[in-house]
């Protein structure tokens, strides 16, 4: 990927189509990735500009066929700033797909264990967005986190549901985000778009390559 506007294109681009991709396929860009990410400890990497460096959290943050342990350890790195009160807005998105109780496109199988959604939900409660455009990230984030699912394995605690519910309520959550939390609900379309990112152009629509 080149780097400047071109390499931010593309990474939006490959956050787009990555519900589409099979496992191996998910795998494989993640591992093209992570070299900039998460690089290992001796290796001296040249990281490209910040903006095209937050999309490429995006972009991993939606390979939702990673197994748990690999999502794990990005969230791990996302959420280090936030112990001191800092974070920036994709942080917040980059969690609420992580960490989502709800897959848009992956399996149940490889979807975070609810003690760590717990975890991060514990950091993000209490830390205050800069801006209107933060806040909302911040919201969806956490309803994301809390989604109810009705399946054991996967919901969070009451308890932290609740404190969820009293965040959400305090900061002016849409009815969407509370309902998320609250009841199992189908996701509509603008909030399935604010999930994703963003929502593909007209007429264009996701299609898995290769085998599941």
């Amino acid at each position: 990927m080149r780097s400047g506007e071109s390499g931010i294109d593309a990474w939006i681009m490959m956050r787009r189509v990555a519900g589409g991709l099979n496992e191996n396929l998910q795998i494989a860009l993640w591992d093209r990735i992570k070299m900039f990410l998460m690089p290992a400890k001796g290796r001296s990497v040249v990281k490209p500009p910040v903006n095209e460096v937050q999309e490429m959290w995006r972009c991993a943050a939606s390979l939702e066929r990673l197994d748990s342990a690999t999502k794990i350890g990005m969230a791990d790195i996302l959420v280090r700033p936030l112990a001191h009160g800092i974070a920036q807005n994709h942080v917040y998105w980059c969690l609420g797909r992580l960490g989502g109780r709800w897959p848009s496109h992956g399996p149940w199988n490889t979807v975070v264990n609810p003690a760590k959604a717990e975890e991060w939900i514990d950091l993000l409660l209490p830390h205050v967005p800069e801006s209107a455009t933060d806040s909302h990230a911040w919201m969806l984030a956490l309803a994301q986190l809390a989604r109810r699912t009705e399946q054991r394995g996967l919901d969070i605690s009451e308890g932290h549901r609740k404190s969820v519910m009293i965040g959400l309520n305090s900061a002016g959550a849409p009815a969407e985000l509370l309902q998320m939390v609250e009841s199992v609900v189908d996701v509509g379309k603008e909030q399935a778009g604010n999930i994703l990112g963003d929502s593909l152009p007209l007429g264009l629509r996701l299609e898995q390559i290769g085998n599941a």
